[in-house]
């Protein structure tokens, strides 16, 4: 789904973000927004980094919302936090339950202005405990999601570590949070597996192991759907193949004939030779650039009318010729172009049927090569 709202104009939308209560409030309306028009992880993300390039109470707020709806994505019952403490409230920013009956307390760092100290986050989780809403802290941690990486950071690392409390407070990045999103949806990581990464290890490696095997042996055995199987068999076929033209020769006239095959190869391969072609490599940017402006996915037919304009003055005269399938030489480029772009993780692999997909290492493959 395309998003038709920059979070900007969203925010202005609902109005400022507070802890008053109600169902029409702007903290439950921009709530109501996410949980119903926000779930691909392009749109959290493109939202993310809205907040973090921007300062203030309304972007700090409206990142504490977007980390506890990363949360419900990712299979937690979530409790959203107050934006801002009282005495007689417990003032974490979200707390997630697992189906499995395991707890998550958040706190989210948007700002290096506060100093972070252990001891506020301990103390919801114990004040959580001490009303048992948490059993205890072998069913909790207590985790730091942070925006951006600053020097506070590594000494809020130090601190945990220092403390001896890396059993019950852990930290991760906003981004790593999407990436998690990115392998339920991509990978069918199951909830319980994701639990598993965030929660400290116990003495067993195994699980994460098994994990990390699963998934690459998923994606190694990922097989391309029979079409492209057989674009890729047009492929090697033409990159290997002489094609004769047709030509009235006498079949006792030796010398002629010898000609004419020396003539024909280097005719039909000569155009194919990767010195003379645009390079496949050539066609990732347009290619990602065009799904990008699409809303990251549309039809071949609408990317390559796109192709037609980016990539003028790209393309060489050789790509224009026809290919013996018909339509220009570039249009069968273009394609193998996609099928090396799913090998590389660039694109889906199981888009639907008829379109062609951005994934989340093709926008950031995208914005390397545009800076």
């Amino acid at each position: 789904m395309n998003i038709t709202l920059t979070l900007n104009e969203m925010l202005d939308f609902v109005g400022k973000l507070d802890d008053t209560e109600g169902n029409e409030t702007p903290r439950e309306r921009f709530r109501r927004f996410l949980q119903q028009k926000v779930c691909e992880v392009g749109q959290i993300q493109v939202y993310v980094e809205e907040c973090l390039k921007n300062s203030g109470d309304q972007y700090n707020r409206a990142l504490q919302d977007l980390v506890n709806h990363i949360g419900s994505i990712l299979g937690f019952d979530v409790t959203f936090g107050r934006y801002q403490g009282i005495r007689g409230k417990i003032g974490f920013d979200g707390h997630w339950k697992s189906p499995t009956g395991y707890h998550i307390v958040i706190e989210v760092k948007t700002t290096d202005v506060y100093t972070i100290k252990t001891a506020t986050l301990v103390g919801y989780v114990d004040e959580l405990i001490s009303e048992k809403s948490v059993s205890s802290w072998d069913h909790a941690l207590g985790l730091y999601v942070v925006g951006r990486p600053d020097s506070e950071l590594r000494q809020l690392e130090n601190a945990i570590m220092a403390e001896k409390r890396t059993n019950q407070l852990r930290i991760i990045s906003t981004k790593s949070l999407l990436c998690l999103i990115e392998m339920m949806n991509e990978y069918k990581v199951a909830h319980d597996e994701i639990l598993a990464l965030l929660r400290p290890s116990g003495p067993k490696i195994d699980p994460i192991v098994d994990l990390m095997a699963r998934l690459v042996a998923e994606r190694r055995s990922e097989k391309l759907p029979e079409l492209e199987k057989e674009l890729l068999h047009q492929e090697q076929s033409l990159e290997g193949e002489v094609v004769y033209r047709n030509t009235s020769i006498k079949s006792d006239e030796k010398g002629a004939i010898e000609e004419d095959i020396i003539h024909a190869e280097q005719q039909n391969i000569g155009d194919l030779q990767s010195g003379l072609r645009t390079p496949r490599e050539g066609y990732y940017q347009p290619i990602l650039k065009a799904l990008d402006e699409l809303g990251g996915s549309a039809k071949p037919k609408v990317v390559l009318e796109r192709l037609v304009q980016s990539m003028k003055g790209v393309l060489k005269e050789v790509d224009y010729e026809p290919h013996r399938s018909g339509g220009p030489r570039w249009h069968k480029e273009a394609n193998f172009a996609r099928l090396k772009m799913v090998e590389k993780g660039l694109l889906k692999e199981n888009s639907p049927r008829g379109k062609w997909e951005i994934t989340e290492a093709g926008r950031r493959y995208l914005r390397k090569g545009d800076s």
